[in-house]
């Protein structure tokens, strides 16, 4: 059974047309996994090194959760860190999460806490009159020697502006303290390490053990290709008949030619024999 050369073609075509839209589809939906926003913090020198990319959630054989990062060359080290704890998660416009985390030069991590708790300056912090047993010895001389009553008087709520203001700075460093650092616990630091050491140990593993990791992908892959080098055979029957229908139509239009051909030289004859002429010995061409 002849196989057509241009279907085998058709059929490398679409089997590299297929594979490359798998390859993107794949692709896209990796990237789209990396929906966190995260900035690191790298302490050098007394000076931050800032660097911007996005994590994704990752857990490990053991169940344990980890935020792992886009861009890791960026942080030229491991791209697995510690889950930020839920009170350093914030949201971002879009609905993302979004964290903040200092690293030090021996890679460890400190997530920062924004512990601000946005209250309201109590009302009575505003009131002038209560700060008037607050003024100085200064201030109230420096009143004394003002004899203008609306003089004295503006010069007064302008001295208890300046308490208020003290108080009202105080409370607000009081109530609204920031924790920019919180470290790490020993268990934490103990994973982050185990982390890094498996990723050491992936990077000395040999090709037969990556062969192992990827071989389901390999025979999907295989039955795939087998699959479409069979379609060549599945649609040879229907290549046959339609070049029998071909054979036929060809055959049909020579018995068609012949016919027309007899039909002129019998248009002839018939034409001689009306005039009264004799038959020739040999039969017109």
């Amino acid at each position: 059974m002849a196989i057509d050369v241009n279907t085998i073609y058709e059929t490398a075509l679409w089997m590299l047309i297929t594979l490359g839209v798998s390859i993107i589809l794949w692709f896209v939906i990796y990237v789209r996994q990396f929906k966190h926003k995260i900035t690191i913090k790298h302490l050098v020198n007394s000076r931050k090194y800032i660097i911007q990319t996005k994590a994704r959630d990752y857990k490990d054989k053991d169940g344990v959760e980890f935020w792992q990062i886009w861009d890791s060359k960026k942080i030229k080290g491991t791209d697995i860190i510690p889950k930020p704890p839920t009170e350093a998660i914030e949201i971002t416009p879009k609905g993302k999460k979004f964290a903040e985390v200092y690293r030090d030069e021996y890679h460890n991590y400190f997530y920062a806490i924004d512990t601000n708790s946005f209250k309201e300056v109590p009302e009575e912090y505003y009131n002038l009159e209560r700060y008037d047993e607050k003024l100085t010895t200064d201030m109230k001389t420096e009143l004394e020697g003002i004899t203008d009553t609306s003089a004295k008087e503006v010069k007064r709520l302008g001295f208890l502006a300046q308490i208020r203001n003290v108080y009202i700075d105080h409370w607000v460093k009081t109530n609204r303290a920031i924790v920019p650092l919180k470290p790490f616990t020993t268990n934490q630091r103990i994973i982050q390490v185990n982390q890094h050491q498996k990723k050491l140990a992936l990077r000395g593993k040999s090709l037969k053990d990556f062969l192992f990791q990827i071989a389901p992908m390999l025979i999907l892959a295989i039955a795939f290709i087998g699959g479409m080098m069979f379609i060549g055979d599945a649609i040879a029957p229907v290549q046959e008949i339609k070049q029998i229908q071909l054979q036929e139509k060809q055959e049909v239009t020579k018995q068609l030619e012949l016919l027309r051909d007899i039909k002129g030289d019998l248009q002839v004859l018939k034409s001689q024999e009306k005039g009264g002429g004799a038959l020739p010995d040999t039969p017109p061409n």
